[in-house]
C-alpha cells in the first residue's frame, strides 16, 4: 500500500487558541487524507501546544512554530499552503508589553496578510472585524482588527489588479 501524497495544505495559525483549535479539530474530523494540515503555534513547547492532537490524529498533520510578530517565521509556516486560517489574540501579553497594544496587533495582522501574499496563499480566512463604528473607536482591539481587515481587503484588491483578475 502506498502512502497518499497530500494534494492540498491548510495552515491554521493560533491552533492552540479558542478559534484556531476549533478550526483544527473540525478539519481533523472532516478533511480527507489527501489534505495536509499544518497546526501553527507561537510557542510549540508550551502546555497549550501539548493539547494539539497527536500527529496520529490525521495522516498529514504537522506542527510548526511561527509568530505573528516575526514575519520570517510566518513565511516559513505558510510556504506551500493553499489556505491559511489566521487570527490574532488581542489578549496576548506580548502585545501589552510593547506599550502600544493597538499598533502591535495591527502590525501582527499586516504581517500575517503580507506573509500570505509573499508565499502565494490562495485563500486567507482572516478572523478579524469590519468597522464597528463607535465601538471600533472606543476599543483598541476592535479598531486594530477592523483596520487590519481593511488592510487585507486593500492588499487583495491590489493583488487581483496585478494578476489582471476582476472583482
Amino acid at each position: 500500500m502506498s502512502a497518499s501524497v497530500p494534494q492540498h495544505l491548510i495552515a491554521i495559525l493560533g491552533s492552540t487558541g479558542v478559534q484556531g483549535a476549533s478550526v483544527l479539530h473540525y478539519l481533523l474530523a472532516t478533511v480527507p487524507a489527501t489534505t495536509a494540515l499544518r497546526a501553527i503555534t507561537h510557542s510549540s513547547p508550551s502546555a497549550a501546544a501539548s493539547a494539539i492532537p497527536p500527529i496520529s490524529a490525521h495522516p498529514n498533520l504537522s506542527i510548526h512554530q511561527a509568530d505573528v510578530l516575526a514575519p520570517p517565521s510566518l513565511i516559513i509556516a505558510f510556504t506551500g499552503a493553499q489556505v491559511v486560517f489566521g487570527n490574532t489574540n488581542s489578549q496576548d501579553p506580548r502585545f501589552a508589553a510593547t506599550g502600544d497594544q493597538y499598533a502591535t496587533e495591527l502590525q501582527a495582522i499586516k504581517n500575517l496578510v503580507d506573509a500570505c501574499v509573499e508565499t502565494g496563499v490562495g485563500l486567507l480566512i482572516l478572523s478579524a472585524l469590519n468597522d464597528m463604528g463607535y465601538l471600533s473607536h472606543r476599543c483598541w482591539d476592535f479598531r486594530a482588527k477592523s483596520e487590519g481587515m481593511e488592510y487585507a481587503k486593500g492588499v487583495s484588491a491590489r493583488e487581483r489588479e496585478i494578476k489582471g483578475e476582476n472583482g
